[in-house]
């Protein structure tokens, strides 16, 4: 049996370069460069680097879910990103509320 390692969902905040590697962080675009984009999840701010072209629905303010491989800079850490998934509409209160109720039930809400 082949172990697959998965994408562990992630605060900014709560990312350590040292000893994670797969992260799945979600937040609100706040900048676009030619390369990467910029993420802000309400705990931290992240730069996000695309390798390839920057797919077209991603712009300033939408709400998105980032897949990829947390790696060491000098001034921190940074995300390659594997996936790019737009959650535009989704509605994060009800979201969170969801989520809550999973975790109070004890059961784990890995979307």
């Amino acid at each position: 049996m082949e172990f697959v390692q998965r994408y562990v969902p992630k605060k900014i905040s709560e990312i350590d370069p040292e000893n994670d590697t797969r992260v799945r962080v979600t937040g609100t675009v706040i900048d676009v460069t030619d390369d990467s984009i910029f993420i802000d999840d309400g705990t931290g701010t992240v730069r996000v680097s695309i390798q390839g072209n920057l797919p077209e629905f991603v712009k300033n303010g939408l709400l998105i879910r980032v897949f990829g491989i947390v790696y060491q800079t000098s001034e921190g850490f940074e995300i390659l990103a594997n996936i790019i998934q737009n959650l535009d509409g989704l509605d994060l209160n009800l979201f969170k509320k969801v989520k809550e109720l999973y975790n109070r039930w004890g059961c784990e809400f890995d979307i």
